[in-house]
């Protein structure tokens, strides 16, 4: 049988060399990265995969962050012949054939290009490795939100009915989408607060939500009147322009007791901006709202660990999971403090 390997970084040498050493011949090489197809690696040509020999078998080695992008589009060209090389670090549970995480994630993608017009199905765009900035959006957002989309499967009972979650600065709504596909009786509310794109989170929001509340969520005075069993904070930490303390107050005022946050934002190390997070102005002492209002489209401040945690601590909250997402993100479930 002739073997491919599909990933030429660290983990496509490991495969390699490990199977070089058992007697197996490499007699291909494939790599998602168009500057890297048509170069050779020693005496093999780098293609794209969809240009690879089908009938032989395919080893995928990449890194952690590709393999979803990877088995969707062996999905999509149904290519059976292949498998993956994990290193001793890899949890690969999530990738299993059958695991009903990632068909939700796969059927969740779909519908949000579906609401787009003019763009070509997630799908295609995924089997022909063609950039579209809205495929990427959600590519990146899945790898972000690897570990809170098994929470959320994990930590909502079957049974929803009564339950409401509210997904606050939701973007794309990839993960409401997800929710929905997997806990279909879940009521859903999002919150868009960014105070210039309501109508893009309404565009993106049909046959989702029940309600769509916008406000400044940063403002000591914002409210709205329900609490909610779950809440996903994904994404949106790092963009709050003024004290997350007094941020995460107000969200804490939104949970009801026994509820769950599922929230995660970066841990790319720190911008510079401030040199703490209690430097950061609270929303009372924001004289500009056009200045504050471009603030939120940028990351503010970006945490380390121990940062979040003093933060979560002023708040009233404790972390009750915590992991870092494929993609290098803080991943927290967190409830009340006791």
């Amino acid at each position: 049988m002739s073997v491919s390997i599909h990933g030429t970084g660290i983990n496509g040498f490991e495969a390699t060399i490990l199977l070089q050493s058992s007697g197996v011949d490499i007699v291909g090489l494939s790599d998602n990265n168009p500057s890297l197809q048509g170069k050779h690696v020693g005496d093999k040509k780098v293609l794209n995969l969809s240009t690879e020999n089908e009938n032989g078998f395919i080893v995928a080695a990449m890194s952690e962050q590709h393999i979803w992008k990877f088995k969707a589009k062996m999905k999509v060209m149904g290519i059976n012949n292949w498998g993956m090389y994990f290193s001793a670090a890899f949890n690969i549970s999530p990738y299993l054939d059958g695991n009903r995480v990632f068909q939700g994630i796969l059927s969740s993608a779909q519908k949000v290009v579906n609401s787009f017009e003019g763009i070509s199905r997630f799908d295609d765009c995924i089997e022909a490795n063609k950039p579209n900035p809205v495929v990427d959006s959600i590519l990146r957002s899945i790898g972000h939100s690897d570990a809170i989309l098994k929470w959320i499967d994990s930590e909502i009972p079957s049974s929803t009915d009564g339950l409401h979650l509210l997904d606050s600065g939701p973007g794309l709504g990839i993960q409401s989408v997800f929710v929905k596909e997997i806990k279909p009786l879940l009521h859903i509310d999002w919150l868009e607060f960014s105070i210039r794109s309501w109508g893009w989170a309404k565009k993106c929001s049909s046959n989702i939500l029940e309600t769509l509340h916008s406000g400044i969520i940063e403002d000591s005075g914002f409210s709205i009147d329900r609490q909610y069993n779950y809440i996903i904070l994904t994404e949106v930490f790092e963009h709050f322009a003024t004290n997350p303390a007094g941020v995460m107050r107000n969200v804490h005022k939104l949970l009801k007791d026994g509820g769950k946050i599922f929230m995660t934002t970066p841990n790319y190390g720190p911008l510079w901006i401030y040199d703490s997070w209690r430097d950061m102005k609270t929303f009372s002492e924001v004289t500009d709202i056009e200045k504050y209002a471009d603030d939120l489209f940028f990351h503010t401040y970006q945490y380390s660990k121990s940062e979040l945690c003093e933060v979560l601590e002023e708040a009233s909250f404790k972390i009750l999971k915590y992991e870092l997402s494929a993609n290098n993100h803080h991943s927290m479930l967190l409830g009340k403090a006791d």
